[in-house]
């Protein structure tokens, strides 16, 4: 760049002067070029302002300096060899060697920069290094050997400079983040108070029971009913889901004026909505008109998102796709003539605010009991279809693509939380049997993923109460949550992926790189000796 900067400058000026077509010596050339490379570029006050600098001497001529700090004041460094151009090859630099400057030229301008930075400086300390790198000694600057004959004060650095013993908080301090980075480590380890375990021998009893009380009251356990949403946080990653709902971490609001993909997310479940249940009364046809269906449906959706988007001109850029999705998925819904439409945002649990805000009427919480546990839990089914018969129930949970559908189903009941605990809390709402599937929105992955689509079976198992027992699905979410009742939250997800894409990063601060345990080490990791 330095060498493109400096023919660009030499050409500007061989135009401005006339003598572009000039021939010149080769000599002459190089030497004005060896000009223009050793120039400084000028630079405006406010780029050279700054408390700390790190620039070539040429730079600081004439400066007010408070410090000038010379490095690596090194034989053949200070002033620097002809052989050691780096902005020249080594072979490019042999065929200029009959052309080169004369170097006591080179070094008498690299010190004089040297001098002229010096004449502003109230103190200047000069860095000459006794070995390089390697541990191989190397000599000083002939610099260096002038300031020593003219008596100037040569300091050698202690060894190892006194440090202040480290305090209780700091001794403390270190031990945590040892045991932090060894679990990371090797996460196998025993867990403990430091890191994944709430728990603690030494709390007061005291301590103890408020401890257990925030954590029961925080997941479900007293009058406040634990989102759906955050309880499959918790299936996926304990602190995560302990961040989340017990300590309220939340994302930053970018606030941007194009809708990112969340926030695209709540407009098409806003259309949606909108589209279904101003269509209600056509669903119930048996004779279903497809035609008239859409153009109702994306009628009403479009109406939602003029209303949603307010005045940011920018969101028309999703509109289209929003009302896209809504046509996709309403034709879909036309073509299964075995459940019609019942409902569209279907809270439960939800607080009293979304009475009065006039957004309808929020079914009771989703309470799990057994053996002396309760979990209370709270959400907002996207769709619920009922047979026509009236004997069966779906649960239909919109995502935006296939992939995401894709994943969900597989892990139905695992990490896949939200449609089995809609089909639940329908099932026992409406007295009827209940499943329930995943759908994409996104018109293309929609398509796709019909030709093998789910049919819900495997959420019905996860919500049946053979002979009246506990559903599979309620067992799943008292082991979990008794866990994390028990001080359970360490950052252990159950894929590496959810931490890809986790914004907690920061308060679990795991590293983004980490070595495995070795076979050899006994089980304890590289980390063994950290503690």
């Amino acid at each position: 760049d330095a060498l493109e900067r400096a023919l660009d400058a030499y050409d500007l000026a061989a135009t401005r002067a006339g003598s572009g077509a000039t021939q010149i010596d080769e000599d002459v050339f190089v030497a004005e070029l060896r000009v223009a490379l050793e120039r400084p570029e000028r630079r405006s006050a406010p780029a050279a302002a700054g408390a700390v600098r790190i620039c070539s001497a040429s730079d600081l001529a004439e400066e007010p300096l408070e410090l000038l700090v010379v490095v690596d004041a090194l034989d053949g460094r200070l002033p620097r060899d002809e052989a050691d151009d780096p902005l020249l090859p080594e072979q490019v630099a042999a065929s200029l060697a009959g052309a080169s400057l004369r170097p006591s030229s080179s070094r008498a301008r690299e010190l004089g920069s040297l001098a002229l930075a010096a004449a502003g400086a109230r103190e200047i300390v000069v860095v000459a290094p006794r070995a390089d790198a390697s541990g191989d000694p190397v000599a000083p600057s002939q610099l260096v050997a002038w300031l020593e004959r003219a008596g100037v004060e040569v300091e050698e650095p202690a060894a190892h400079a006194a440090r202040p013993a480290a305090g209780a908080d700091v001794l403390r301090r270190v031990a945590l983040e040892s045991r932090r980075e060894g679990f990371f480590l090797d996460p196998s380890r025993e867990l403990d108070d430091r890191v994944g375990d709430l728990r603690t021998a030494t709390l007061a009893p005291a301590a103890r029971a408020a401890l257990t009380l925030a954590l029961t009251t925080e997941t479900g356990g007293a009058d406040r009913p634990l989102a759906v949403t955050a309880l499959e946080r918790f299936a996926v990653c304990r602190f995560a889901g302990w961040a989340s709902a017990v300590l309220r971490s939340r994302d930053d609001d970018d606030g941007v004026d194009v809708p990112d993909a969340r926030e695209e997310g709540l407009l098409v479940h806003a259309a949606l909505e909108a589209a279904f249940t101003a269509t209600r009364e056509l669903w119930q046809s048996p004779d279903r008109d497809e035609a008239l269906l859409v153009d109702a449906a994306v009628a009403a959706a479009q109406a939602a998102v003029e209303r949603h988007a307010g005045h940011a001109v920018l969101r028309a850029l999703v509109a289209s796709r929003v009302l896209d999705a809504v046509a996709a998925v309403v034709r879909a819904a036309v073509a299964e003539p075995f459940w019609v439409f019942d409902l569209a945002e279907q809270a439960f649990g939800g607080p009293p605010r979304a009475i009065a805000a006039g957004a309808g009427e929020p079914w009771s919480p989703l309470v799990i009991t057994d053996a002396g546990a309760t979990v209370a839990l709270r959400g907002t089914i996207d769709r619920v279809d009922r047979s026509r018969d009236g004997a069966h129930a779906r649960v239909v949970d919109y995502k935006r693509g296939r992939a995401t559908a894709q994943r969900s189903t597989k892990s139905v009941g695992d990490e896949a939380l939200q449609v089995p605990l809609y089909a639940l809390a329908v099932s026992e709402r409406l007295g009827v049997e209940a499943c329930g599937v995943y759908l994409p929105t996104t018109p293309k992955d929609l398509r796709a993923y019909l030709r093998n689509a789910d049919d819900g079976s495997k959420v019905a198992e996860l919500v049946a109460r053979p002979d009246g027992a506990l559903a599979p699905i309620a067992r799943r979410v008292l082991a979990l949550v008794d866990e994390v009742r028990r001080g359970l939250v360490a950052p252990l997800p159950t894929h590496e992926g959810a931490c890809r894409t986790c914004s907690l990063h920061g308060a679990c601060r795991k590293p983004r790189f980490a070595m495995t345990p070795d076979d050899d080490d006994g089980g304890r990791g590289a980390g063994g000796d950290l503690v």
